[in-house]
């Protein structure tokens, strides 16, 4: 499970953060946690699940707004569609 550190500085760019959170007590399955506000990092806004392939599933949305998490993709299958889904919510968000 990894994520490349362009991929973590395009976000940052973007005004998001991406947390890769191994699987532990709290957490059965390796997530991917978006926070779209750098300056509170508490909770995450969205989470991808980590799948062994390297792909992520969606999983959760805690904070967007419904008409954004809508469009969110079921599936990201490589670091090229990760950085559209970064692009996407930076802009929806900015709108």
């Amino acid at each position: 499970m990894n994520i490349s550190k362009m991929t973590i500085n395009y976000a940052a760019r973007r005004g998001l953060v991406l947390e890769l959170i191994e699987a532990d007590e709290y957490v059965e399955t390796p997530r991917l946690w978006f926070y779209t506000d750098a300056d509170n990092c508490c909770e995450p806004d969205f989470s991808y699940l980590v799948n062994d392939n390297g792909s992520f599933s969606f999983y959760d949305n805690l904070y967007l707004p419904r008409a954004v998490k809508e469009e969110l993709p079921a599936t990201i299958f490589n670091e090229r569609q990760l950085r559209q889904v970064i692009d996407f919510v930076a802009r929806e968000l900015a709108a």
